[in-house]
Formats: C-alpha cells, sequence, structure tokens
C-alpha cells in the first residue's frame, strides 16, 4: 500500500531500521540514474520517478536487516537521497545500491624491491596496492590485465574442494576471449586479482583460462562472497545508479 501510495507524490520520505549505537556517524549518499549504462539496457523513454519509487521498493527491506537508522528520499527526476547512520556506511551504499565494484586482473611487477615497496615507491607503469588479508603490499602492472566490465554475472558458493567460500565470475564473450588470451599468454606468471585498489587473491597462473567462467576467493566468509557478488553484478536493481556524492554529515560524537 505504501509503494503505490508513494506513485502519486514525486518527494517521498521514508525512515526505517532500529537505532544503532551514539558512536556510530551519519552518511549522506546522493545516487541518480546511470544514463549511460540505462542506454544500453532500454530502448526508449524512462520514466525516472516510477523507476526510482522501483528502487525504493527494492533497498528498503535490504536496510531493513541492517543494525543502523537510514532515511531515503526522492527528490524527483531520479534523484535519490540516503543517509545510513552505520561506521561501515559506504560498503552498504554500495552493496545495497549496486554500486558494481571495480575489478581488475592485472599482473604483478616482482622488479620493485622491499625497501622501495616500503617507501611507497614503484616503477613507473606500476602501482603499490594493499593486500585485503593484511599481508604485505605488492606492486602491480598497471598495462596488458584486463577489467572486469565484461563481466555478466557473479554467484556466491562453496568450493567442492577446501569447503572455502568463493565467488564465481562469468564473462560475456567478448570477456571471455579477453581473459582467455590474458591467461594464456601469461602462464607461468602471478596475477593480482584487485578489487576497489585492494588484492583479493595473487595466484600463479597455471594454464589458459577458457570458457568464461572464473572463481574468485580472498578469506571471504559467506555474508562476505554474497555481498561481493551482488556488488560484482550491480545489485540487480531496477535500474542501474550512479553515486554522485558521498559525505559524513553526522561525525562521531
Amino acid at each position: 500500500m505504501l509503494f503505490v501510495a508513494c506513485l502519486l507524490f514525486m518527494a517521498s520520505l521514508f525512515t526505517a531500521g532500529p537505532l544503532l549505537a551514539e558512536a556510530a556517524p551519519t552518511y549522506q549518499f546522493v545516487f541518480e540514474p546511470d544514463r549511460d549504462r540505462l542506454a544500453k539496457q532500454i530502448d526508449g523513454p524512462v520514466d525516472f520517478d516510477t523507476a526510482m519509487q522501483s528502487v525504493i521498493a527494492v533497498a528498503k527491506p535490504r536496510l531493513n536487516e541492517l543494525e543502523g537508522s537510514y532515511t531515503l528520499t526522492h527528490e524527483g527526476e531520479g534523484r535519490l537521497v540516503v543517509q545510513i547512520t552505520h561506521s561501515d556506511a559506504p560498503r552498504i551504499a554500495r552493496v545495497v545500491f549496486g554500486i558494481k565494484a571495480d575489478l581488475d586482473f592485472l599482473l604483478i611487477d616482482f622488479d620493485t624491491t622491499p625497501a622501495d615497496i616500503a617507501r611507497g615507491i614503484a616503477r613507473p607503469g606500476s602501482a603499490i596496492y594493499p593486500m585485503a588479508n593484511g599481508d604485505p603490499a605488492i606492486v602491480v602492472r598497471l598495462d596488458g590485465g584486463i577489467s572486469g566490465d565484461n563481466l555478466t554475472g557473479a554467484l556466491a558458493g562453496i568450493d567442492a574442494d577446501t569447503d572455502e567460500s568463493v565467488v564465481w565470475l562469468q564473462f560475456d564473450e567478448e570477456g571471455k576471449q579477453a581473459f582467455a588470451d590474458f591467461t594464456g599468454a601469461n602462464v607461468g606468471k602471478s596475477m593480482a586479482i584487485v578489487l576497489d585498489g585492494e588484492v583479493l587473491a595473487a595466484p600463479t597462473i597455471q594454464e589458459a583460462i577458457r570458457g568464461g567462467r572464473v572463481q574468485i576467493s580472498g578469506s571471504f566468509t559467506p555474508d562476505s562472497a554474497n555481498e561481493l557478488a551482488i556488488s560484482l553484478s550491480s545489485g540487480a536493481l531496477p535500474i542501474p545508479l550512479m553515486l554522485v556524492e558521498q559525505r559524513i554529515i553526522s561525525p562521531t560524537p
């Protein structure tokens, strides 16, 4: 009934969720439709106000599961203002609102000395990335890798051999060929799987990986694997969104 009523108003406000401990800051995020991605998905005009109400309907149950408070304010023309009181609000916003994670497969640069890494110095064309598990940072080459732009889906699961939580990736035809070419040309070399600027894992390429299905691991829990799968597959919202603003509006007391 609430969803139907919202369709009658351009601006709408929703609040839900129990209050979090006083120490948690309040973040504000502003989302708008990702019109470039949307143009590739839909051929024709889009009613952004109605579409955003559908986004709210999908997002509310996800946010209701949090131990924090939130507000969702639809300002019209597809602009959505979200306030979340939670210490991990940026990650939550990305997962809930389907902001696609930045995934890259890059070769490791072993020519940089540990002393230079400690001083934050990398060779031209390379960069120092931290390990997500807290291990010492490594250096990766910024050229010659491939991105996750051609992913068509991501699914959390359990590795049958190790019983560990993993995420399975599926590429489209273009990505499938690119990944096969990349791995085939670099057999025996180490590859860094980089997510949002952190290295999840650094396996050695044993052979060309064909078929477009790739498994990644990184000391995941079942929940974190599922969150990553959601982030990589853009959250399955009715329309793709882009984050245009993020700031703290109520810092920790």
